[in-house]
């Protein structure tokens, strides 16, 4: 029992006071296993191009060099041309590999200033401290010019802690190193923009504290300050030349920009994946709340957040939405519980240790947090200015509590708050595994896994790039922008590449072209015959070309080449059957949610060429498919490709396999809502026995086939007996075809179920008067009339009814209570003029 109390006690200890080494290793473990993946950021794969040709050419690539809607020199990018060349050294020498390290390394940079911050106290808050960081930067660390805010922004508040924790007159020298910073950090990165933000409120928080504690050498300070400000604005505005007043118009126009009913316009028939990667996800940003002066109340702080890095972009791309639309993302996740974490000190701090709160350590941190709230994009900037800001409050007043307080206050049970914190990395660490070894994050955590982090990825595993080259050597290619990217590496110096407009000038031509049509305007002014698409990221897209008959040519598991027909529309169907270029093996690989997006590409797939009537080759591409349709993941994917198979089956039962336009109206029937407009009927939605039945009855129809159509309507009707409008309408199928019988059986179901029918009891007196059946036509539109008094029609054919009885005297009685419902009627007038010269 000794020894184990005492391991127990030799442990917590080594956990409250654990050695630097230990640290270390332990978090960098921890670092690796959150952002080890196979490289996904799509635009890494452009800057790697951009530096390798800086450094073999030694200027920045000029127009046209990769792509026909470049990032060119005329765009601000070319003004970040040193991030560009630094992500290709590191490449140079450890290819992707050495970028993962890279990334490790940029992503410990913020922990190194925490670690200095607590005096080297290498424990389990620490650590704790450290998770948080690295989870709330998940967005910052991504592998492009962005992760420089890693390095730069610990520096920046590094610089400024240690002047004040030294707290003498000469460290403020040091603020002039801002100036080199900024300088080189705007040659790498726009954040830089952020960084001078920061540093100027961090002056304005610096000459409010001097004021109100009237501190000595106010004027050096300020002085020297504000010459370090302005020299560092002058060296980032001559980098990126954005002035003041830029800046000022910038933040105004982000409180009007938004549409008064307060969401965002996006493509009316955008789809919004649940579960999807950041990259791409759009959403509407409100459901129109009151307007008061043309700015919402409730969007006020949200618009006045997103100020600094709008652009053209906003709206549209899902790294701009605002982040706690997605409350399930990691990083949004911490951004919560450090704002939490933040208010509770602020609280703590102005009660019981006021004079440890500094306007030039609180004003930069709230503003931080604002601007950390605005995009997904800009999450992680709180945890590089409030959360050491916070770490180092929570020191200083540590200190004086340990000074000030009774022991008795300190007294806390350290053994069981290090198991508790133990287990709560531990259980972190597991979780991350669980991901790497079974490629279902989601399912177990509620976490988004499609993240930097959390394990590999496989989104580029494709082989549609070799086959390009293989098949079209010299063709220029239209891609996305997911995808162009990737291309412009993998065919450096190989083939252009053509991607989409948020690369090239923000003209709102181009702009709305791109965000409603994705660009096909653009291309196919331009003659562009073959697109490259993501199969992950463009489904809008693809699915937007499928409407138009392109081909899918060939796919793998990520991508898919599609190839424009010279003639569109539904009289020209026939085409190839795509080529998978992969095997069962590929597949498998995938993580889950990559699985998941592979069966609804394959359903849109099969849908839209059953759509075009091509039967007998989506048979084919799905028998060649089906032991990946069987491999997929449990769901709605593989459940509704199951039924499309068992549909194909029925179909090819009754038509042949043949590939038919006949066809075409079946298969637009079953799975369009709107023929005119087109608009596709979810994914999601199993279609009903009725829609079925229907679209097979109108088939046969069309094909003369009568009997198998009427026996295909009745089927549709006997399948929910119980559904007025359904019999209705098989009611109104029949009696337009003039099928006496059927039809007065359905229109009877209808009256029988609502006996306020009206419509129905008048075709049913029609149908009885076409039979001869003059005693039931009466019957049925006298019903019509007690239905609804108001409708002329029944005292009309009410009347004439009788009047082909010779009852002229009743005839004549319903014609006036008819009159006197609608007294101008001309067709009453008329009959009663007639009914009186027969009396």
């Amino acid at each position: 029992m000794k020894m184990l109390k005492s391991a127990v006690k030799g442990t917590s200890d080594f956990l409250s006071d654990m050695p630097g080494w230990f640290f270390w290793s332990f978090l960098f473990i921890l670092t690796w296993t959150l952002t080890l993946t196979k490289i996904i950021n799509l635009d890494l794969w452009w800057h790697l191009a951009c530096g390798k040709f800086f450094v073999e050419n030694g200027f920045y690539p000029p127009t046209g060099t990769f792509t026909f809607s470049p990032v060119n020199p005329t765009t601000s990018n070319i003004k970040t041309w040193f991030g560009d060349i630094v992500f290709y050294l590191v490449y140079f020498a450890g290819r992707e590999t050495g970028l993962q390290v890279f990334r490790v390394v940029m992503t410990a940079v913020p922990l190194c200033l925490a670690a200095l911050i607590a005096r080297k106290k290498y424990n389990l808050w620490l650590v704790a401290f450290g998770l948080l960081l690295i989870s709330g930067t998940l967005q910052m660390q991504l592998l492009r010019n962005s992760i420089f805010i890693l390095l730069f922004m610990p520096l920046i508040m590094g610089i400024w802690w240690y002047i004040k924790k030294k707290n003498k007159p000469k460290y403020y020298y040091l603020v002039l190193l801002y100036i080199p910073i900024m300088g080189l950090w705007s040659i790498m990165h726009g954040y830089a923009l952020v960084g001078c933000y920061i540093v100027f409120i961090i002056f304005i928080g610096d000459v409010l504290d001097g004021v109100i504690r009237k501190s000595s050498h106010r004027l050096f300070k300020t002085g020297i300050f504000l010459v370090a400000v302005v020299c560092m604005a002058f060296v980032v505005n001559l980098n990126l030349s954005l002035g003041l007043k830029h800046t000022v118009v910038s933040f105004w126009g982000s409180l009007s920009d938004h549409p008064s009913q307060g969401t965002e316009t996006i493509r009316p028939d955008s789809k919004d994946e649940a579960g999807t990667a950041v990259g791409n996800l759009i959403k509407t940003i409100a459901a129109k709340p009151e307007v008061k002066d043309g700015i919402h109340p409730g969007q006020l702080l949200k618009n006045a957040s997103r100020f600094l890095l709008k652009g053209g972009d906003v709206g549209f791309v899902g790294e701009y939405a605002y982040p706690f639309d997605y409350p399930n993302l990691l990083f949004v996740r911490a951004l919560k519980v450090l704002i939490a974490i933040f208010v509770l000190y602020l609280g703590v701090a102005a009660c019981y240790a006021p004079r440890h709160l500094r306007f030039s350590f609180i004003l930069p941190s709230l503003a931080s947090l604002l601007i950390g709230m605005g995009y997904i994009r800009t999450v992680g900037l709180p945890f590089l200015v409030a959360g050491p800001v916070l770490l180092s409050g929570i020191m200083e007043m540590s200190a004086t509590a340990r000074q000030s307080l009774p022991k008795m206050f300190l007294k806390v049970p350290a053994d069981y708050i290090n198991v508790g914190l133990l287990s709560l990395l531990l259980f972190f660490f597991c979780l991350s595994n669980y991901f790497v070894f079974t490629n279902n994050f989601v399912a177990f955590t509620g976490i988004i896994s499609g993240e930097p982090g959390f394990g590999r990825a496989d989104r580029h595993k494709s082989r549609v790039p070799e086959y390009v080259l293989e098949h079209y050597p010299d063709e220029e290619m239209y891609n996305s922008y997911n995808i162009g990217s990737l291309l412009i590496w993998e065919w450096y110096g190989k083939k252009k590449v053509f991607i989409d407009g948020r690369s090239v000038t923000y003209k709102k031509q181009f702009y709305d072209d791109y965000k409603y049509s994705f660009s096909l305007n653009s291309f196919e002014n331009m003659d562009i015959r073959h697109a490259i698409l993501g199969i992950s990221d463009d489904f809008d897209w693809f699915e937007n070309y499928l409407r138009l008959n392109w081909d899918i040519e060939a796919f793998d598991t990520g991508m898919l080449l599609l190839k424009r027909r010279v003639k569109e529309g539904y009289d020209n169907f026939y085409g190839n059957v795509p080529q998978f270029i992969g095997n069962i093996d590929d597949f498998r690989r995938l993580q889950r949610d990559s699985k998941v997006r592979f069966g609804r590409f394959v359903n849109i797939m099969v849908k839209y060429m059953l759509i075009f009537g091509r039967l007998e080759d989506a048979s084919k591409l799905y028998h060649s498919l089906e032991p990946i349709i069987n491999a997929l993941p449990d769901g709605i994917n593989k459940k509704v490709l199951h039924n499309k198979k068992r549909l194909m089956d029925d179909v090819q039962e009754e038509f042949g396999l043949q590939n038919r336009t006949v066809l075409v109206d079946l298969f637009k029937e079953i799975f369009l809502d709107d023929k005119d407009d087109r608009r596709d009927a979810k994914l999601a939605n199993e279609q009903s026995p009725v829609t079925i039945h229907t679209a097979f009855a109108n088939a046969h129809f069309k094909l003369g086939n009568k009997k198998m159509g009427v026996d295909h309507l009745s089927v549709a009707a006997d399948s929910d007996k119980n559904n007025v409008m359904l019999q209705v309408r098989i009611g109104d199928y029949f009696y337009e075809m003039k099928a006496l019988g059927p039809a007065i059986k359905h229109y009877k179901r209808a009256v029988a179920l609502d006996p306020k029918r009206v419509h129905e009891y008048n075709k049913l007196g029609a149908l009885y008067y076409q039979k001869g059946d003059l005693k039931l036509a009466r019957s049925s539109f006298g019903q019509a009339i007690e239905a609804d008094p108001k409708v002329i029609a029944s005292y009309i054919n009410l009347a004439a009814v009788l009047m082909s009885q010779g009852e002229f005297r009743n005839a004549l009685e319903v014609n006036k209570k008819g009159l006197a419902v609608e007294p101008e009627n001309a067709d009453l007038l008329e009959m009663k003029k007639d009914l009186e010269t027969r009396q």
